[in-house]
């Protein structure tokens, strides 16, 4: 799923370069516009891939070589699946810098472990308990996604925070 990491990683290096030499500078509102934009732009181009995902997911299918029905269906709803969290996970990218450079290194870790903790519940109780087939896999993995998302989204409700949200500047 390398085509769909490269837009946070993209977005994070990025902005990384940039606001580290404005935070070592006091310039606290470019900072936070910069932030800012960095979240519409990654998560709006994630929130269009989710779309185009969830339309194209038997032609993405097909692409990844899924070409018999019994490999095709199950490939376009883990795609399906997976797609809701894409979004999420380019916040995850983008935001976990920010936290490295105001010094949340404890949160951007409890992030990663919950993450990959919830994965793993949740494709265990899809496929035992609820007996789900390849969308519920995908889902599982896309709430792995948010969560861990929402985990860093804490700290900016925080008072340790730098980078402020901003819609509007």
């Amino acid at each position: 799923m390398f085509f769909y990491e490269i837009i946070g990683t993209i977005v994070s290096s990025g902005t990384r370069t940039v606001v580290s030499g404005m935070l070592g500078a006091l310039k606290k509102k470019e900072c936070s516009q910069a932030f800012s934009m960095s979240l519409i732009v990654g998560i709006g181009i994630s929130t269009l891939m989710t779309l185009l995902t969830i339309l194209f997911s038997k032609s993405l299918s097909m692409l990844l070589g899924a070409r018999e029905s019994m490999v095709l269906i199950p490939t376009a709803n883990y795609l399906i699946g997976y797609a809701v969290g894409l979004p999420f996970f380019t916040g995850h990218r983008i935001l976990t810098p920010y936290l490295q450079m105001e010094g949340d290194y404890k949160r951007i870790n409890i992030s990663a472990y919950v993450m990959t903790i919830v994965d793993i519940v949740a494709d265990i109780l899809v496929v035992f308990v609820f007996k789900g087939g390849m969308l519920g896999i995908g889902l599982a993995t896309s709430v792995g996604y948010i969560v861990a998302f929402m985990i860093l989204v804490s700290h900016f409700f925080s008072k340790e925070r730098h980078s402020i949200f901003n819609f509007y500047d």
